[in-house]
Order: C-alpha cells, then sequence, then structure tokens
C-alpha cells in the first residue's frame, strides 16, 4: 500500500511540475483547466490517504478488541463446572 500511494504522489507531482512548466512559458486556458484537475486529484489523494491510514488503524483496534474478548470469554467458560 505504501509503495502505490508513492506511486500515485510521484506520479502527481510528476504531473504538476509539467503542467506548471508549461504555465510559466505558455498560459492557456487549457493549460489552467489541466492545473485545477490536477489540484482536483491531489485532494483525491489526501482525502483517500486519510481514510485507508484511519481505516488501518480501525481494523488493527478492532482486531485486538475481539482477540480480548475472545480471551475473556474463553476464561469464563474455563470456569464453568460441568
Amino acid at each position: 500500500m505504501l509503495i502505490l500511494s508513492i506511486t500515485i504522489a510521484s506520479l502527481l507531482l510528476l504531473a504538476t511540475l509539467t503542467v506548471e512548466v508549461r504555465i510559466a512559458s505558455n498560459s492557456s486556458s487549457e493549460l489552467r483547466n489541466n492545473r485545477k484537475r490536477i489540484q482536483t486529484w491531489w485532494v483525491i489523494f489526501s482525502i483517500c490517504s486519510i481514510i485507508f491510514y484511519i481505516g488501518g488503524w480501525a481494523i488493527t483496534a478492532f482486531t485486538y478488541v475481539l482477540i480480548f474478548w475472545a480471551a475473556f470469554e474463553f476464561s469464563r467458560l474455563l470456569n464453568i463446572a460441568i
């Protein structure tokens, strides 16, 4: 996941630099629209990265809670007299 995120960020950085250099040499409405598109992709990438980070943390916490709960239930089962 980290390699994929770095790859996407690298491609977005390359696209941003390319568009900014082209805008510096020749500013047209198409290039300005491309800048807005790339900025939108940066926002989408940032939001998705945050969601994946929080989601990964939440899944880890949920897994630990399930493990502790299972251990607690198992200890209760061991105390039951048959």
